[in-house]
């Protein structure tokens, strides 16, 4: 199955935290999710994007925590 994504442009006040925090993303789960996704020549590994053209944003994303209360519900019906 293959991934959706946004190539989204950065812009130059454009951090990771900042782009994740928009997105509602941890900022590891923004970058693995960029990183699994990209070339390896564009791959992130710090917080600040200078010189940073992209982000591959994923189009549907849920966090780890919010799958937690959906296993707990379906395990209790």
């Amino acid at each position: 199955m293959e991934s959706s994504f946004i190539k989204y442009q950065v812009k130059p006040k454009d951090s990771l935290s900042s782009i994740a925090l928009r997105m509602n993303m941890s900022v590891y789960d923004l970058k693995e999710f960029h990183n699994q996704h990209c070339g390896k020549m564009d791959k992130l590994w710090f917080e600040n994007l200078t010189g940073v053209k992209f982000i591959l944003i994923p189009v549907s994303y849920v966090s780890q925590n919010n799958k937690q209360p959906e296993k707990y519900f379906e395990m209790n019906r």
